[in-house]
């Protein structure tokens, strides 16, 4: 079979393939630099466990730590080797045996975590006589910090490829585990600050405001993420929550104003986070990312549209161009999601002008590909299909618009109103015609792959979702239109 030019976005074998190896090889590389760093924390918190607790004197608690920075270390050690070997990495890196090992390690840590920064147990910290917690050894306290967090590191690199996975959601389950940790913290000094002694009633005072900033920050947050669920299942049947981002934007402004609040009564002098320790730590993080979620959420709410389409303008000849960068997805949704690209102003000039060089190329291509297999042929159709990308993305839009049309009606008679190529044409050429602000034609296009996707791939598949991200795109650019002729 004749080979056929697919540097393009709708491109689905050559360019995506390459693509999606060298991702995969950066992101296995930085999986192997995460296996090292654990390895090298793990045997650090095993010598440190070994150093301060002798092993007559070790109780179940000091024993289960141990023995879990043991394991650590093995599993550690072995996954970094097996990357070094060509034979071992096709078989262990980059798959479920990978994935398996690192969220193993990442429930043994969260549970030795709790055990090592709990005062109680006097391993990483320690209550003193008024009832403020203090670290007593810094060796075991901060590499236990840094263990868990390279470990969700390590985790989180598995998902790298789910173009619809949202970071806010991250965010907001960190926000809920350190709004846990704060809580279980301060109910547990609260006994011992308010117990009997009067002069330290301020401090009790905060210790308590401490259970309620972790309290309501935990409620906060499972509210949030079962907006967000709410909010997918609806995204897949087509709908769309409208006061969903008016809810999220109130919610993450009470948690930034209890974080923020709690940084001043907590870590000043009369404050339980007034020394370094797990209050202390918690409740920066908690602020950061509180105010974090709600700088994202305000943006969602209030950024305008006018705005957006200056940006879609700016970048779209980049991202449409087949380069590594959630493949498929059109260039308002990144506006939208707040992803914007990793390219420079001068790189996307030089893609501009490659393009206008290479147009005659692909053009060149296409009347072969007519000639020799004929109008109708498959690889014909994708070779017109991308004559009509690379003129879109060149500023010939007059010129495009014929052959998107002849490349989906192509599809359409050879392949089939359902196959994957035809539903890729009509999501494409529905983006072109979002361009053009044609938007009723787009909107059944749209409609019309997003039922093809459905039934072809899945509900759940990124395609299928790439095309519901994309309607809704376009009703945004509809309604800032209708709104701006009105007015």
């Amino acid at each position: 079979m004749t080979s056929v030019s697919l540097a393009l976005e709708e491109t689905t074998t050559q360019n995506k393939a390459k693509c999606n190896h060298a991702t995969n090889s950066l992101h296995d590389l930085k999986r192997f630099r995460l296996w090292v760093i654990h390895t090298l924390l793990s045997l650090s918190i095993t010598c440190a466990m070994t150093d301060d607790f002798p092993r007559s004197e070790r109780n179940r608690k000091q024993k289960f730590v141990l023995g879990v920075s043991c394991v650590s270390l093995i599993i550690s050690f072995i996954e970094s080797a097996v990357h070094c070997f060509k034979s071992t990495k096709r078989y262990f890196v980059g798959n479920l045996f990978e994935f398996a090992s690192s969220f193993i390690l990442l429930l043994l840590w969260t549970i030795a975590s709790v055990v090592i920064l709990g005062p109680q147990n006097t391993i990483g910290n320690a209550i003193d006589k008024i009832g403020v917690e203090f670290i007593y050894n810094a060796n075991l306290y901060f590499l236990t910090w840094l263990s868990l967090l390279s470990n969700l590191h390590l985790v989180a690199s598995f998902f790298h490829h789910v173009k619809s996975c949202d970071p806010r959601i991250l965010g907001w389950i960190l926000l809920f585990f350190a709004s846990l940790i704060l809580l279980g913290i301060s109910s547990y000094l609260k006994n011992g600050v308010c117990s009997s002694l009067i002069e330290h009633e301020m401090r009790c005072r905060r210790t308590k405001y401490a259970i309620s900033v972790g309290a309501i920050n935990g409620i906060v947050c499972v509210c949030v993420l079962g907006l967000c669920y709410k909010k997918r299942k609806e995204e897949k049947r087509g709908n769309k929550l409208s006061y969903a981002p008016q809810i999220n934007l109130f919610l993450s402004l009470c948690s930034a104003g209890l974080y923020g609040f709690g940084v001043v009564m907590l870590t000043s002098v009369g404050g339980p986070a007034r020394s370094l320790g797990t209050i202390y730590f918690t409740t920066w993080i908690g602020a950061v990312l509180s105010s974090l979620l709600f700088l994202d959420s305000f943006k969602e709410v209030f950024i305008g549209e006018d705005d957006a389409i200056i940006l879609d303008e700016i970048y779209e000849k980049e991202i449409d161009a087949g380069n590594c960068v959630y493949d498929g997805m059109d260039t308002s949704t990144k506006v939208f999601n707040k992803v914007f690209p990793c390219f420079s102003r001068d790189e996307i000039e030089l893609t501009i002008k490659s393009e206008e060089k290479g147009l005659h190329i692909y053009e060149k291509e296409m009347n072969n590909f007519r000639k020799v297999l004929g109008s109708k042929h498959p690889d014909t159709l994708t070779s017109i299909s991308n004559v009509a990308a690379t003129l879109r993305q060149c500023g010939h839009f007059d010129r495009a618009r014929p052959l998107y049309e002849e490349a989906l009606a192509g599809r359409r008679e050879v392949l089939g109103q359902n196959h994957r190529d035809t539903l890729v044409s009509m999501n494409n050429f529905a983006t072109y015609l979002t361009q053009q602000r044609e938007y009723d034609e787009a909107r059944s296009l749209y409609r019309e792959a997003i039922s093809g996707r459905k039934v072809v791939l899945g509900e759940d598949d990124p395609e299928t979702l790439e095309s519901i991200r994309n309607l809704e795109t376009m009703e945004r650019f509809y309604s800032a239109d209708t709104q701006k002729s009105s007015s």
